[in-house]
């Protein structure tokens, strides 16, 4: 093989002016391929990470211990996990006053992992409780109550190569029509338009289709129809449910408790190094 080099970056080396610009623009898109290229070999990097979901801390005869018993079972697992997501309604009787054992326990579920713990609301934390309706001059009074004690009602992170969106969809829903200032549809987009552009998954609490709002459940598949939406991750049904929005999963996990009689559980989730999403259920089997 013969390796010819040039001496492009000698002190002695010259071009004419055209040649300089042709040159600029060859190595600016090189540099351009290189740095697609890492990103691509980033965004194909498998990993896994956990959903727990509808916790209902402080709920009446709920042990709600049990959450924290999941947590050192998912602690147990040998599998290595990037981070947990909590998918809504985390303390039963919501923010407005929330229940100083409910939250203590929350932090003690929270403080028992080694990776981030992220959490997005749900109708039980922002609501009024009687009657599950909402007020609206509540509201942002019961998001300020989600903020000082968990953080964030919304936020964007990235792992791997992929934006994951924590995304509060209330305001969508019958659950919650309005949040002072808050317009949840203008936020996603620009979630999900931000640069870099990447790979995304939503994660929320009410699955579309359900309890949402028809003139703004039709705008929001109007937004994740145009991005590179990889699966949408809910709670709030205390079911196992998949569903597909085109090519895209829409997957609602188990609740943690035993409130209805379920077996409280989370999922851990794979992602392939060809964006190819799964996942495993775990049980509390002892409740």
């Amino acid at each position: 093989m013969v390796v010819i080099t040039f001496p492009l970056f000698s002190s002695k080396a010259t071009l004419p002016v055209v040649h300089r610009h042709a040159f600029k623009r060859l190595f600016c898109a090189v540099v351009s391929l290189f740095l697609l290229s890492l990103l691509q070999a980033n965004a194909g990097e498998p990993f896994k990470f956990i959903q727990f979901s509808d916790i209902h801390l402080g709920w009446g005869k709920h042990d709600s211990a049990g959450c924290v018993e999941l947590a050192k079972k998912a602690g147990e697992l040998a599998e290595k996990i990037e981070f947990v997501v909590v998918t809504g309604d985390l303390i039963d009787m919501g923010f407005k006053a929330p229940d100083p054992e409910a939250l203590r326990l929350f932090h003690e579920f929270a403080k028992s992992f080694r990776v981030p713990v992220y959490c997005v609301p749900g109708n039980h934390d922002l609501s009024m409780h009687k009657k599950w309706e909402f007020d609206e001059s509540e509201a942002a009074r019961l998001v300020l109550g989600f903020q000082r004690h968990i953080g964030q009602i919304n936020g964007v992170f990235e792992c791997k190569g992929y934006r994951m969106v924590l995304f509060c969809e209330l305001p969508l829903t019958k659950w919650c029509p309005h949040i002072e200032g808050y317009e949840p549809l203008a936020w996603l987009e620009k979630a999900l338009s931000a640069e870099p552009r990447m790979p995304a998954m939503i994660f929320m609490h009410v699955p579309p289709d359900h309890e949402w709002l028809p003139e703004r459940l039709a705008q929001w598949k109007d937004i994740v129809r145009r991005h590179e939406v990889k699966a949408v991750i809910c709670g709030h049904l205390h079911a196992d449910h998949l569903s597909w929005e085109g090519s895209m999963p829409v997957i609602a996990a188990y609740d943690c408790t035993n409130k209805h009689g379920d077996v409280p559980s989370f999922k851990v989730y794979s992602v392939d190094k060809d964006g190819k999403i799964s996942y495993m259920t775990h049980y509390l089997r002892n409740h």
